[in-house]
């Protein structure tokens, strides 16, 4: 019989992915003394050379555990939580954003959890690292006018921004991994990313 990979499937294989990494966590906090924050946030796993190579594929099958888990939360129970600018759903912070373009959303801006894929509501012209509002900037690549930069002065650091009216099929996550000239064009001018994309986890060793 042929196998058919079903969503529950995936969803099983995920958890059990996800549940390694916790408890991969776990054994780094007890055996090197690290306290705080490495369990509780599933993309800052304690680096170590063998991880860099699969870290694209255990990012993904954190994405889908988190994804699942987060849709059955109900949207009532989800409150704003600190830092200003993290998901309220699992604590990620923002690793880009979007602004919509039809209906009672059009030219509303959500940020985008990397995590969970939940959206949640960012007024424009403000920094989604830092909450500033003052030397706020964009710049985008003249081939891919959908997607811009959105720098700030006061924190050095930059997110982007998918404009639906531009590319009404675009999706903020991959469509920030897809324009990575940008990167290049803001990086080379001083910036920093806010958060990196769990996709292009850094090479260790």
């Amino acid at each position: 019989m042929e196998a058919i990979l079903t969503y529950d499937i995936a969803f099983t294989i995920a958890r059990a992915i996800a549940y390694a990494m916790m408890r991969y966590n776990r054994e780094i906090v007890e055996t090197s003394g690290t306290e705080g924050g490495v369990i509780d946030a599933p993309f800052q796993i304690v680096p170590v050379p063998a991880d860099a190579a699969q870290a694209c594929f255990v990012g993904a099958a954190l994405q889908v555990y988190w994804a699942r888990m987060a849709a059955l939360l109900d949207p009532a129970t989800v409150v704003p939580v600190e830092p200003a600018g993290s998901c309220p759903v699992c604590g990620s912070p923002a690793v880009a954003s979007v602004v919509y373009a039809e209906g009672s959303l059009q030219g509303v801006r959500f940020l985008c959890c990397p995590l969970c894929a939940s959206e949640w509501h960012c007024v424009r012209i403000k920094c989604a690292n830092c909450q500033s509002t003052k030397g706020i900037a964009y710049h985008h690549i003249p081939e891919q006018p959908a997607v811009k930069a959105e720098t700030c002065d006061e924190c050095g650091t930059y997110t982007k921004i998918l404009y639906k009216d531009k590319d009404p099929d675009g999706e903020p996550f991959a469509d920030d991994l897809a324009t990575l000239g940008l990167d290049v064009l803001v990086g080379e001018a001083g910036w920093a990313r806010a958060t990196p994309h769990p996709f292009l986890a850094p090479a260790t060793g």
